[in-house]
């Protein structure tokens, strides 16, 4: 049974760079299981994904520009229905939710960048 009202918030910035990426995996589970946020700066791009047991069950996308240095609050939620990324207290993306996360941690991955994280809260 998923959780009813799930939240992620954070507040990060990345170095940037060519390549540059960070991923936050939000209710990681395992690697069958979990939601990606994906900042992408050298594309200027915000990904998500939900994966469950294997398999993307939900996706999406959108261009909204990410500068090198510059701190971004950045809050995922989950209500059971949809995954809603919301960056500096602006919703830019909505994506239909393939299932309702039940538990898991938080984990973060760089490729080709440095990040630093001023806070994370997870609910």
């Amino acid at each position: 049974m998923g959780c009813a009202d799930c939240h992620i918030q954070l507040r990060f910035s990345t170095t940037g760079g060519l390549y540059g990426r960070v991923i936050i995996s939000a209710w990681y589970a395992d690697r069958a299981n979990r939601v990606d946020l994906i900042a992408d700066e050298s594309r200027d791009q915000w990904i998500l994904r939900q994966v469950a047991n294997g398999t993307r069950v939900a996706a999406g996308k959108t261009r909204r520009p990410i500068a090198p240095d510059q701190a971004y609050a950045v809050q995922l939620d989950d209500d059971g229905s949809n995954l809603v990324l919301t960056v500096d207290g602006e919703v830019i993306l909505t994506v239909p939710s393939g299932f309702a996360p039940s538990s898991g941690t938080i984990r973060i991955k760089l490729r080709y960048t440095s990040a630093a994280f001023e806070q994370i809260e997870v609910s």
